[in-house]
């Protein structure tokens, strides 16, 4: 048994963190004690790991570090001997390694550091800059800025931990599982008068190539992918969530129109209910107003194919706290929301599913988080990548998933396989989805 002795202070963050990392992460079996401590004191046996506090003991009992003046000023540690070549991301701390018989004093302080990518408080204020719907930038996230976005520092921190009792001659046993998380937002069930995009290809972007392409839509709507997309996952057994809509007056251009009540919906909830996951996908104004997500929710509620309710805000739109304590009071178990949608990469630090917390109530929440890695139109349509770019990035993830043995969250919309628009990203689906095996 792994025993930890924590300070007195912030205890409810400090047994978050340690309960993410150790449990949630690690699959550790661990138990906190309280203590006159002046940092984090870990020990099995006479052999002890001890994690410099570097963060908290430097608040005021009673103030908020919700606050721009400790945002972390990130350095890479390259020098330490359990660490490889890359170096780690320091979010705060120093270079303190020292190594006794018996004992390692680690000046990395992981679990600031951690709470830090996984409660996301840098966006709690107006920190980070926004765009236009409100939405955090990821280019002007931390993690970004100083380029370890596309790295799970989280989970490399709860490695590092690993490696420093192992320099000590003790094994941790542990469980660090890969899995890969298919998602889909179902924004829509049909696709735009194909007659009309014709003309517009003709008259207004000169494209006739493109209008004899969109013939073949006259007779088969590209958005109605959900037989490819089944077929695909039941020739490799994977497993879908959808996310569906059901908005019926709107009050934004974003919002799409009510199908749930549609015939065409009917049969899409044929093909897509069997042997998947359906989760709730709230509309663009839901994400500040409780009422009008409740209402959503309660007729969409009907069609939920699982126990545990999962949603995932539309256009990924979410403000933390606020959001999450929406999603509380409805009984959300797993909340998709939280990845960039200008930039793929870790977000929240780490792929795995995790309890959210509420660094303004210090409270840890029931809503669990898997984090989003990587959209299809963050990298079509942002980073405007190639076919070949787009696979690239996607399978560097997933190679990256199962070496470190973590939860991976991919999302590709059923609008995502028009061949006019989206060229090559049928073939890609499938290539993903086997490479993810």
């Amino acid at each position: 048994m792994l025993n930890i002795k924590i300070p007195v202070n912030f205890v409810a963050e400090r047994e978050y963190v340690i309960k993410v990392i150790l449990h949630f992460i690690l699959g550790v079996e661990y138990q906190v004690e309280v203590s006159d401590v002046n940092d984090y004191e870990l020990s099995i046996g006479d052999k002890m790991v001890i994690i410099r506090d570097h963060f908290w003991k430097k608040i005021k009992r009673g103030s908020s570090y919700v606050n721009i003046e400790f945002l972390p000023k990130v350095f890479f540690l390259h020098s330490c001997y359990c660490l490889d070549s890359k170096g780690i991301p320091v979010l705060y701390g120093n270079d303190e390694f020292v190594h006794a018989e018996d004992k390692i004093v680690c000046g990395v302080d992981i679990f600031a550091s951690s709470f830090f990518m996984l409660t996301r408080w840098e966006e709690y204020r107006d920190i980070s800059r926004k765009d236009m719907h409100g939405r955090v930038l990821g280019k002007y996230s931390t993690a970004y800025r100083y380029k370890f976005l596309d790295r799970p520092i989280v989970n490399e921190y709860a490695l590092l931990l690993l490696q420093l009792f192992k320099e000590l001659g003790v094994s941790i046993p542990h469980k660090c599982t890969y899995q890969y998380v298919n998602t889909h937002d179902v924004d829509i069930i049909s696709s735009k008068n194909t007659l009309r995009l014709m003309a517009g290809d003709i008259l207004k972007r000169r494209n006739v190539y493109s209008a004899i392409k969109r013939i073949q839509y006259l007779f088969n709507d590209p958005v109605n992918s959900f037989k490819f997309i089944s077929d695909i996952n039941k020739r490799y057994g994977i497993i879908s969530h959808f996310f569906i809509m059901s908005i019926i007056k709107s009050t934004s251009k974003y919002d799409t129109k009510y199908y749930l009540s549609s015939r065409k919906f009917k049969g899409v909830y044929g093909e897509i209910s069997v042997s998947n996951h359906i989760g709730f996908h709230p509309s663009y104004n839901s994400y500040l107003n409780k009422d009008k997500w409740s209402d959503e929710f309660s007729r969409v509620k009907p069609f939920l194919s699982h126990d545990i309710i999962e949603s995932r805000q539309h256009y990924l739109r979410i403000q933390l706290p606020n959001t999450i304590d929406i999603l509380q009071s409805n009984g959300v178990g797993i909340d998709y929301s939280l990845g960039y949608h200008d930039m793929d990469g870790f977000r929240c630090g780490t792929g795995d599913l995790y309890p959210l917390f509420n660094c303004l109530t210090h409270k840890m929440y029931n809503v669990f988080e898997s984090p989003l890695i990587v959209m299809d139109s963050t990298i079509n349509c942002y980073r405007k990548l190639s076919v070949d770019g787009a696979r690239n990035v996607m399978c560097n993830y997933i190679d990256m998933a199962k070496r470190m043995g973590m939860r991976l969250t991919f999302l590709f919309h059923n609008s995502s396989f028009d061949d006019c628009e989206w060229s090559g990203w049928k073939d890609l689906y499938e290539y993903i989805i086997q490479y993810s095996i």
